[in-house]
């Protein structure tokens, strides 16, 4: 029971990734609060609790600071201080064809900022109301969940990346910041994982998910793949570990998608 007796807040849990993450933390010990916009994250917390652990549902909308204060603070009522935090919510929804993001000169100040205030702003309220409660605790774990977009460059997701190169940054801030009071901040790289619509249709896609291998080591993400990462980095398993990137991205990092031969460099270009 990697988590016992923690209190666990997980943004983004209401769908994909965030549902594992917030399942393997209760199964783990902890108490665990989903949290998102989306009314069926009240399912996912009576599922959890059907399997015999313990978590509260807290809908709220990261990009308002109010919500995440009120997030904050309905959890110290429930379970006391929180004293891990995994911030999971993306503008997932906000990337991708016919949406907000592009290249810089397609996106405009407006769309720029709803992207921020999700992937960034979002994660500095949390933390900025989660550490006191942590400080007071006298412990605490931070698990950013980054992406693949805030290595390397990847076209036409311009304000994505910068909010997850962003969130790396906090990360490191943290850590460094905080530690003399006994808290750790962490970052997952995050590779392709099938875990929304939009990642099923890539996958579905012959040509999109073939070149999307031709980046990874292994296979494609699962959601368990990255849950049990972050409940790694929040438990005291990681406690060496501080101001890191871990790399749950299936190698695609490390991995330049260049022809091995050239042969296969002509079939690309036919």
């Amino acid at each position: 029971m990697k988590l016992r007796d923690e209190v666990a807040i997980v943004t983004g849990s209401t769908t994909g990734i965030g549902v594992a993450i917030a399942q393997q933390a209760a199964a783990e010990g902890a108490k665990v609060v989903v949290t998102g916009r989306r009314e069926s994250g009240e399912t996912v917390a009576e599922d959890i609790r059907r399997e015999g652990h313990v978590a509260v549902f807290v809908q709220a909308d990261i990009s308002i600071e109010a919500d995440v204060k009120r997030l904050v603070d309905k959890t110290a009522e429930e379970f006391g201080h929180p004293t891990v935090l995994i911030n999971n919510a993306a503008p997932t929804d906000l990337v991708g064809p016919g949406n907000l993001d592009g290249r810089l000169t397609d996106v405009d100040t407006d769309e720029f900022d709803q992207i921020l205030h999700v992937g960034l702003y979002g994660a500095y309220w949390t933390c900025y109301y989660a550490i006191p409660h942590m400080q007071a605790a006298g412990h605490g774990s931070i698990v950013n969940i980054s992406s693949a977009a805030g290595i390397k460059a990847c076209p036409r997701v311009f304000g994505y990346a910068v909010a997850k190169g962003g969130l790396q940054a906090l990360t490191r801030s943290v850590a460094a910041d905080y530690a003399r009071d006994h808290i750790r901040a962490n970052s997952i790289i995050v590779g392709f994982v099938i875990s929304n619509p939009l990642a099923e249709k890539f996958a579905a896609d012959e040509a999109m998910s073939a070149a999307m291998r031709s980046t990874h080591l292994t296979r494609f993400g699962e959601p368990l793949d990255i849950a049990h990462a972050a409940t790694f980095l929040a438990s005291e398993e990681a406690a060496f570990i501080s101001g890191s990137d871990l790399y749950a991205d299936g190698g695609c990092c490390v991995m330049q998608a260049l022809p091995a031969t050239k042969s296969e460099a002509r079939s690309r270009t036919r």
